[in-house]
């Protein structure tokens, strides 16, 4: 009996011992889309001053603040940082995960996302987009993430901000600065991103919502 309770004793010690991961703090329940899509209506171009502004390289950051607005809590790898000294602004510490486009993606499929094969996954090229948008809606919703890969091998995220079957599935984002256009910069003019090279980007969508 004493080497069973000693048993018992050593393995609730290891798992109090066990590092927290992301997504016991955060998954799709304790995501509100609409207080993300409502926080992207707000500060697409209005800066939130509350958080660094990085510039050309801003989408990431932007995405990521408009998760933590849907109610998703910071964690040790997807952070950012007011340092200080004496209460006196220094600078902003930004990990990889939070300012990173590929880096948030990949963190929050890992982490964050509701895991669905049928809801989280590869959408394709740009270019294969289809007038009537059916396909695309049945699987992008409000509060939703994209990637997209250019040739250039970079990366730009963005959030969905929108989705009818009138308009389409419609993003905001930071880099350049755009709300509620059509998420294929291809569709009627509205070019998203600073690159002309619609039928050679790809995308991909993380689900934040079960559907």
């Amino acid at each position: 009996m004493k080497n069973f309770l000693a048993l018992i004793l050593v393995y609730v010690m290891v798992i109090a011992c066990m590092p927290v991961k992301a997504f016991a703090i955060n998954n799709y329940t304790s995501y509100n889309p609409n207080d993300a899509v409502t926080y992207a209506d707000t500060y697409w171009i209005s800066y939130n001053t509350a958080y660094p502004n990085n510039g050309n390289h801003d989408c990431a950051n932007f995405v990521s603040q408009c998760l933590v607005a849907g109610g998703l809590t910071q964690t040790s790898d997807w952070y950012v940082r007011d340092i200080k000294v004496l209460g006196v602004h220094i600078r902003w510490e930004q990990s990889d995960a939070w300012a990173g486009a590929l880096a948030l993606a990949a963190y929050m499929s890992d982490n964050f996302t509701y895991h669905n094969p049928t809801v989280n996954a590869y959408l394709g090229y740009v270019g294969t987009y289809q007038s009537s948008d059916t396909y695309y809606l049945s699987r992008l919703h409000p509060g939703d993430v994209i990637l997209y890969k250019w040739p250039s091998s970079s990366y730009h995220v963005a959030i969905i901000t929108a989705s009818s079957w009138l308009e389409g599935s419609l993003i905001t984002q930071h880099s350049n600065d755009r709300h509620d256009v059509c998420y294929n910069y291809k569709h009627n003019g509205q070019y998203i991103l600073s690159h002309n090279d619609a039928l050679q980007t790809e995308f991909w969508q993380h689900s934040m919502s079960v559907f």
